[in-house]
């Protein structure tokens, strides 16, 4: 645990804001290393799209853009629970993921 915290105050410090970010919500940094360490040491890159490790295949994709352009909210992927932190469609067919803070504040994260 103590590592973790080092490494991303590490990085924080060394990158970007929207570096940071992307690397800190990266939900393949540990798969990535098991591969890594599979293939002989060799960085394997996972080309499985966005939306297939979420859950989602494209039909699914455009039901949820269609529910949220009939009801005008976003909609959840099967990971996240409506109105919490995590994974959203939008009515342009976008994954996008979204941080809800405790005061009901909701930050985009890229």
């Amino acid at each position: 645990m103590l590592a973790v915290l080092v490494t991303l105050t590490r990085r924080a410090a060394e990158a970007s804001k929207e570096e940071w970010v992307e690397d800190a919500f990266d939900d393949d940094e540990y798969e990535d290393d098991d591969e890594e360490e599979e293939s002989g040491g060799l960085a394997v890159e996972d080309k499985t799209p966005l939306h297939e490790r979420h859950g989602l295949t494209l039909e699914s994709m455009k039901s949820l853009a269609e529910e949220a352009g009939r009801v005008g909210v976003m909609q959840a992927t099967p990971s996240t629970n409506q109105g919490e932190t995590g994974w959203y469609v939008d009515v342009s067919e976008e994954l996008q993921y979204w941080e809800v803070t405790p005061d009901g504040e909701w930050i985009r994260h890229e």
